[in-house]
């Protein structure tokens, strides 16, 4: 990724996300949840939960484009910080909205679970 623009390289983080996301995508819609029982709820949970270290860790391509920031040429800086956040920000939007999603289906199914053993 060294050879890219810092723009690219954003752009090229958001799109591997984004295709990585894509199986998570439809869960941001509890209806689409009710397929899943609770183990694989769980198993997706720790999945996304993956994701999110993948793309938004301290490792994270993503985290290398913010080092970038200071190297850009001083009048594209701002533009660029703002593109970094932005990005960061739509990723967090998108993990953000599933888990939360993904976590009331769990607490949900566990609920049911311990109605039914009692």
């Amino acid at each position: 990724m060294t050879d890219q623009s810092p723009q690219t390289q954003v752009e090229s983080i958001t799109k591997a996300f984004e295709q990585d996301f894509g199986r998570f995508a439809s869960f941001g819609d509890p209806a689409a949840l009710t397929t899943l029982d609770l183990e694989e709820a769980v198993g997706e949970q720790r999945a996304i939960t993956e994701l999110r270290t993948r793309y938004l860790g301290k490792k994270s391509p993503l985290a290398a484009t913010k080092k970038l920031i200071g190297k850009v040429a001083p009048e594209d800086r701002a533009n660029f910080g703002q593109l970094v956040q932005a990005a960061e920000d739509k990723l967090k939007t998108m993990l953000d909205q599933v888990e939360l999603s993904l976590g009331n289906h769990i607490e949900a199914a566990r609920t049911a679970r311990e109605r039914i053993d009692v």
